[in-house]
Order: structure tokens, then sequence, then C-alpha cells
């Protein structure tokens, strides 16, 4: 009998490609919509998951997350170096600029910096150029998109920015000497990079600089102990790199407008989409009430009509998640390294597969209280 409720499933081929692709979309929206928020929550975090080798942030006391810029004295630094089980600690700065142009346009990007020697906090990532370069006078790097931004002429006509071209930072003289390729941030300005020793010439000079103090531990020290034993020693705030990214994180989720407005987006987009699912099905097990009728005349009993039912919710499920998890799949590759990009994580597919279960379940339930309810009688009158 199962093998007959499969052949009803399949027997008209536009209703059934019309259920498929109706569970195939609640999959996508299911799998594909939360992906995106964890890819614009990913985001905010960018800066600090990009840099591998620190192990502690040091901070103002009263920075929140990694964009709550409130400098330090450099005198600071020395401090932190000071403490036991620290191996090195590296300035960094995080601020705003004003690029002016070839062509006379000033557009506002981020500005980072980094110490000159150990290039802490420098990007990895060359498309262009070289890091060794940075040790010219006036030498900065550029992200690849900001350089396509940057290079847009008012038409969008003019090329991107290259090594060797010039602008001017703070009326100072910078030339690019790498384009490098940065993880998406939250905020989608062109990033500058330079080192520590020139960053006064390049942004308005004021009496604290320092942003950061990127710490690498002793090997065989805990960062958590390490962190504790700055707080104690400096009055600062020290974070291991996963409890600043964690800071960050839940800052943005509790205090974004933007997330809360995609959190609305995404609530909406996946009702709507267990909603079509649902009465969809319902739908196709409506239209087959006759044959669940006649099955019912020749003798088959309320437990085989409900394995009937099942199956085909099963079966249906089956091939609408799998392809709602592969398209959503195929999206995240193509916004890979995209300001738009993505994220799928296991967990996600495996809610994905549970939460279509129970659409697919609570359909095949609803439609079965129509079936038991059926008439055998009712369909030879006419």
């Amino acid at each position: 009998m199962v093998r007959l409720a499969l052949a009803m499933l399949v027997r008209d081929r536009s209703r059934w490609y019309g259920l498929v692709i109706a569970l195939a979309f609640t999959a996508f929206i299911l799998t594909q919509q939360p992906g995106t928020l964890l890819g614009v929550i990913a985001r905010t975090t960018a800066m600090i998951d990009a840099m591998r080798d620190v192990d502690v942030w040091v901070m103002d006391p009263h920075v929140r997350y990694v964009d709550d810029l409130q400098p330090l004295p450099d005198g600071a630094l020395h401090r932190v170096r000071g403490v036991a089980g620290v191996a090195w600690a590296s300035p960094y700065f995080k601020g705003s600029a004003r690029v002016r142009l070839a062509d006379g346009r000033v557009e506002t990007s981020e500005l980072y910096a980094f110490d000159g020697a150990t290039l802490v906090g420098a990007p990895t990532a060359i498309v262009t150029g070289t890091r060794a370069a940075l040790r010219r006078p006036d030498a900065v790097l550029v992200d690849r998109l900001g350089a396509a931004r940057l290079g847009a002429g008012v038409d969008g006509s003019a090329r991107a920015l290259v090594p060797g071209d010039v602008v001017e930072l703070n009326d100072a003289r910078a030339q690019i000497v790498g384009v490098v390729e940065a993880p998406p941030a939250f905020q989608s300005l062109p990033r500058l990079y330079t080192t520590w020793d020139r960053i006064r010439r390049f942004v308005p000079a004021e009496r604290r600089m320092l942003s950061f103090v990127l710490v690498r531990v002793a090997r065989g020290q805990d960062p958590a102990i390490v962190a504790r034993a700055i707080e104690a020693r400096t009055g600062l705030r020290a974070r291991t790199a996963a409890d600043f990214a964690g800071d960050t994180r839940r800052y943005f989720v509790r205090s974004s407008g933007v997330l809360l407005t995609f959190y609305v987006i995404t609530a909406v987009a996946v009702g709507i989409g267990l909603f079509i699912a649902a009465q969809t099905f319902q739908n196709f097990v409506i239209e087959n009430l006759r044959h669940y009728g006649a099955l019912a005349a020749m003798g088959a009993d309320q437990a085989t009509m409900r394995r009937m039912v099942v199956a085909q919710a099963v079966v249906a499920g089956a091939h609408g998640t799998g392809l709602g998890v592969g398209g959503a799949a195929l999206t995240t590759l193509a916004s890979a390294g995209t300001e738009t990009a993505s994220r799928i994580e296991p967990w996600q597919v495996g809610a994905t597969t549970v939460a279509m279960l129970v659409v697919c379940a609570s359909v095949a339930a609803i439609s079965l209280r129509r079936v038991r309810r059926l008439e055998p009688a009712a369909v030879f009158r006419s």
C-alpha cells in the first residue's frame, strides 16, 4: 500500500512538482535566512577572528565591543608588557580617515595601524603588492573591495586603486603599496592599513591614539588567567579573543536595529514558507480524498491509510528538504567573499531537517483527520 501511496503522490507530475517546490522553498528559507543572519553577525567580529595570533585584547575599561573605541594612553602598552605571562604586546589603532583621491573626491574610510616591526594585526592575504613594501615612509595597504570603491569615479567608470597610486590622508601623501583580501566587515567602508609609527601623520593627532593592545601569552600560559593578571596589574580591561568576540556579538544582537529588523524578516519569511508547505500538502490530500474513500470501501483500515499519508509526507518532505538545503548551500558558495556572504553551520542543516519533519508530521496529522472522517460510500455518490 505504501507503493500505491507513492504512485498517487507522483502520478500527477504538475502537482508533485508544485508540492516539492513548495517544500524546497520552505527548506531553503529555513536554511538560507538564518545563514544570512549568521553571516551578518560573523562580520561583527571579523577583525577579531582574523587575528589568530592574538590571545588577549586589552582596552579601556569602558569598551563594550570591538567598534566601541575609547583610546588608551601610550604608556598602557609598556604596562601590559610588564605583566607576567605576556610573551609580547603590540599596539593597534582603529579609526576613521578621510581619503582625498587624485580626482579631488573625498571618501570616508576605516584606517588601521599595527606594529611595523612585527606586523601583528596586519592583513595576510595579499592580492597584489607585498607587505614588505610597508617599510616605505608613506606606505598604506587597501582592501580589495575598498580599492574598487575608492577608484570608482562619479560615473563609476574609473579603475580600482592599484599599487603605485597616491592618495592623501590628513593632507599627507600616502602611497598604495598593496591590495589585500580582508574579511567582510559589518560596515562596508573601504579599509586602509599602515604602521603604528606613521599613524599621527595620517589622522588628526590626539593625545591618545592607542585603540587596543594585542597580547600573545607565553607558552603554557592560560590566556584567561593572563587576562585577569593584566586587569589586576594595569586597571585596564583584558579579554581573551573568544570572550571579546562573544561580547561583540551579544552587543550587536541586543542593540543593533539592523539585526532586529533582520530577525523580524527572517521570522516572517520562515512563517510564510511553513504556511505554504502546509497548505500545499493539505490540498494534495484533500484532492485525493476520493482515492482514499475507494480504498476504504474496498476494505483498507485506518492504520493502512495512516501509513500511506505519512509515507507521502516523508517522501515529499525528503525531496523538498534536499533541494532546499542544496539551494541554500549553492547560494552560500556563490556569496563567499562578498559583503553579503552567508554561512551555513552543520546544526542548521539538522535544525532544518527537524523543522521539515515537524511540518510534514503536523500536516499529515491534520490531513488524516479528513481521511478518518471520510465516508467510504461518499466516493460512489455523484
